[in-house]
């Protein structure tokens, strides 16, 4: 007889389960991280609601030049007292008066830079002149500018043997015409010498002189 000797079976024995440590310093950073993401978005809220509608340029305006419905947009922007925006409201007021100042395209319209007093001042009368590239200068004639208006000899005449006879004046705005090439120079000067020049501008007879400022 034969005897059948069965060995035990061994059952592994599993590793207890690990319990997960916590890490009060992260846990304390994710709430510090959570409670600065909702103060932030409470800000940005409270900034874009305090946003008003404020007046900007599209183009640049020049000193004396008239400001047009073309040269303004209304922007939002966060008011800023030292800025001293114009509100978007007073667009139609504004439109139609003179800049006291270069105005730049893309700044914002400060307030107290612009002003319906008009144009010409006592005693003067405003004469517009239309200029090929030949008969003014290169550089920009911005409001402002002393100027001398020289008139020139007709075509085929002799030039002068003196000196051609001149007026002073000041460049008052300055507008280019496409369809001619020419740059329309609107000037300001005595009315007792604005007809003569207004004659000479009629035939073209008539060039523009911007002296150095070291000897005006």
């Amino acid at each position: 007889m034969s005897l059948k000797v069965e060995s035990p079976q061994v059952t592994p024995s599993l590793p207890a389960p690990v319990r997960g440590q916590r890490r009060p310093l992260l846990i304390g950073l994710g709430i510090a991280l959570v409670g600065l993401g909702a103060l932030l978005a409470a800000w940005l809220a409270t900034s874009l609601g305090a946003t008003q509608p404020v007046l900007a340029l599209v183009n640049t305006v020049h000193r004396g030049s008239l400001i047009t419905s073309q040269d303004l947009t209304i922007v939002n922007l966060n008011p800023d007292p030292q800025l001293a925006e114009v509100p978007g409201s007073e667009l139609g007021s504004v439109v139609g008066q003179r800049a006291l100042v270069d105005l730049p395209a893309g700044s914002i319209l400060p307030n107290d830079t612009y002003s319906d007093v008009p144009l010409p001042a006592s005693g003067d009368s405003l004469v517009g002149l239309a200029l090929s590239p030949s008969r003014m200068p290169l550089q920009p004639l911005t409001a402002g500018t002393p100027v001398r208006v020289v008139l020139t000899p007709r075509d085929g005449d002799e030039p002068t043997r003196g000196a051609p006879s001149s007026t002073l004046a000041t460049v008052v705005s300055t507008s280019y015409d496409a369809d001619t090439a020419q740059t329309v120079v609107e000037v300001s000067l005595p009315a007792q010498e604005a007809p003569a020049l207004a004659a000479a501008a009629a035939t073209g007879r008539i060039a523009i002189v911007v002296d150095s400022e070291v000897d005006r």
